[in-house]
């Protein structure tokens, strides 16, 4: 009596494990499945998101008004990284580029001066000259510099530059390692979308 109520024990044993098999299949399939999409989204990231990020193209919100009215705040635009690794920047180009005390705060600038030139401030008069004597006058309006008489020659690495008002409080001398890119496309908002020029 006691082998027979063990017997009946191991067959009840079974039939519930074999009761219970296809969930288990059904659980552990649905958990490489789930498992599958998540390494296949960080594989997409790996290979394709972080090089375009970090590469070709970055996002960004303009959070100031101090490229108005080419970029104004609130808009959304795309970044072009390219001429940052060819160091392919001209006089004119409109910049984004990092905060060198604070590498998460960023901001947009005109570039007026190129390595070489030297820059100079007289009576609110900015003007700059390099080797082919380019001079140009900007007048300063707020500026902390307007009572300097020479910011000196840029170096080989540096640009200068200044806002759509022609401040300089927070712009000025750029190492060209905290240039990030140049932007391109306007993303924000949709009536606004398009090519910046």
């Amino acid at each position: 009596y006691i082998h027979f109520s063990i017997l009946i024990e191991k067959i009840y044993t079974l039939q519930c494990c074999l009761y219970f098999l296809p969930y288990k299949e059904t659980f552990m399939q649905h958990v490489a499945k789930h498992l599958f999409f998540i390494l296949r989204a960080l594989f997409f990231a790996a290979f394709f998101v972080i090089p375009i990020h970090y590469f070709l193209i970055q996002p960004y919100g303009v959070i100031t008004n101090t490229m108005a009215p080419l970029l104004n705040k609130g808009e959304g635009i795309l970044i072009n990284r390219i001429p940052y690794f060819y160091s392919a920047f001209k006089r004119n180009d409109v910049i984004l580029f990092r905060d060198d005390k604070n590498s998460h705060i960023k901001h947009l600038g005109r570039i007026i001066g190129l390595p070489g030139e030297e820059i100079s401030v007289n009576d609110g008069i900015l003007s700059v000259s390099g080797a082919e004597q380019i001079m140009k006058e900007l007048p300063l309006h707020g500026t902390r510099e307007n009572t300097l008489n020479k910011i000196g020659s840029l170096d080989a690495h540096e640009y200068f530059l200044i806002d759509n008002e022609g401040v300089v409080n927070t712009r000025g001398v750029v190492d060209i390692r905290f240039m990030i890119g140049k932007p391109f496309f306007r993303v924000f908002p949709f009536n606004k979308i398009g090519e910046i020029e």
